[in-house]
Order: C-alpha cells, then sequence, then structure tokens
C-alpha cells in the first residue's frame, strides 16, 4: 500500500468589476507529478508546518506557506476556512492526502516562481471549465469539481455561506475503468462499493477521457 502524503491546497478567490475569479497555476512540464496541469496553489505538508498541533492546522500552514512560495501571495491562517479533504485511490503512484481551503483576497499582485510554476490566470470558474473542456487548460479532477460548486455563485459571500451551512466535504474516490475511460467513483455513487459501473441508483463519478473531466453528481 502507498504511504499517505498529507498535502494542502488553497483555492484563491477574488471579486474583479463584479466576476468572481479563481486563481490558477500551471505546474512545469517537468515535474514528476501532475506535470503541465492547472492546479490551486499548494503541495505537501514539511516539516516546518508541524510546529503546531493537529493536521488540519498543520494543513492550514502549509497552505499559507506554499501561497506565499508559489505566487507570492501572503495569506494568515485564519483566512482559510477548510471545506473537503481528498484522498487519491489506491493504486496512486503519490497517494495525497488534502486538505482544501479557500480564502478571498483583493488586488493583491501575484508573482510565480517561475519554477515549479510556470504560467498563471485569474479566471471565472465557468470559463476554466469551459477551456478544460475544449483541451486547454488540463487539470485533475479535484480541480475540476471545485470548479463546478464555484460556478453556481457569482459573489464569494454566496460561495462561503454554502461551504458553512454543509462543512467539510471528504472524497475518498475509487478507480473504475471502462472501455476507454477512467472513473473516480465517490461515496455517494450507487457503484462506489462493488464498482459495478451501471448498479441503478445516485451516480457520483467523474470520468477522464483523453485527459478531459467529465463529472456527474445525480
Amino acid at each position: 500500500m502507498s504511504k499517505f502524503i498529507p498535502a494542502a491546497t488553497v483555492v484563491v478567490l477574488r471579486q474583479r468589476d463584479g466576476v468572481l475569479e479563481t486563481l490558477l497555476l500551471q505546474r512545469n512540464q517537468a515535474l514528476n507529478f501532475a506535470a503541465g496541469a492547472w492546479v490551486f496553489p499548494g503541495g505537501k505538508v514539511d516539516p516546518v508546518d508541524q510546529v503546531v498541533e493537529g493536521e488540519l492546522e498543520q494543513a492550514r500552514l502549509a497552505a499559507v506557506r506554499e501561497c506565499q512560495e508559489e505566487a507570492a501571495l501572503v495569506l494568515t491562517p485564519s483566512q482559510l476556512t477548510a471545506f473537503a479533504h481528498w484522498t487519491a485511490p489506491e493504486g496512486s503512484t503519490k497517494r495525497f492526502t488534502t486538505w482544501f481551503f479557500v480564502a478571498v483576497v483583493g488586488c493583491e499582485e501575484v508573482v510565480i516562481d517561475d519554477s515549479e510554476i510556470t504560467d498563471y490566470r485569474w479566471l471565472p470558474a465557468e470559463q476554466a471549465l469551459a477551456q478544460h473542456r475544449a483541451g486547454d487548460l488540463p487539470m485533475l479532477p479535484p480541480t475540476y469539481i471545485c470548479l463546478s460548486q464555484i460556478a453556481t455563485h457569482q459573489q464569494a459571500h454566496t460561495f462561503l455561506a454554502q461551504l458553512g451551512e454543509r462543512g467539510v466535504r471528504r472524497y475518498q474516490p475509487r478507480l473504475a475503468i471502462d472501455q476507454q475511460r477512467l472513473g473516480f467513483l465517490y461515496h455517494e455513487d450507487a457503484g462506489y462499493q462493488s464498482l459495478d459501473l451501471f448498479a441503478p441508483g445516485r451516480q457520483h463519478r467523474c470520468w477522464m477521457v483523453d485527459g478531459i473531466c467529465d463529472y456527474i453528481d445525480g
């Protein structure tokens, strides 16, 4: 079994000219993991983050540190709201267990490190999703699903209010393959336990075909 790797990521939002935008960073094509993918700022929990007690608080410090290292955005731990926790599926090369936070910023300038991160964009969530579906913005399912949730909101405060009502959502996907499609099944999916892709009932899954996500929740 792969060893779990604690990690953290932060979804950075801003309101610009009445439009809710999300910060996305592009990972270097030379990296071993998620090369070239567009992601939220984040990374592993390092020893320097373990000066506080508790997995969640250590992840919070890691998210703050990574955001500053990758995008030169200075956040405080109190700005971060935890809203999701993802565990990479069995069989993953690197099995990250990642806390997802959200933070709202103003007009701060983004400066990338031009090493691990090679580009950045502020995009409305729906535009980012459309660019991904067009093949122009590669991303992994957790990023796609988070953006899908943000896309239903026009204001940051309504998104934060929704997160407060629902609490932290946990995802522990199971892998399934159907012909040329790679599937990630989530707990609420009728086929989650059996990996029966045709089990009657609710579908909560994300397919990837040629690197493009197709998220189903219903």
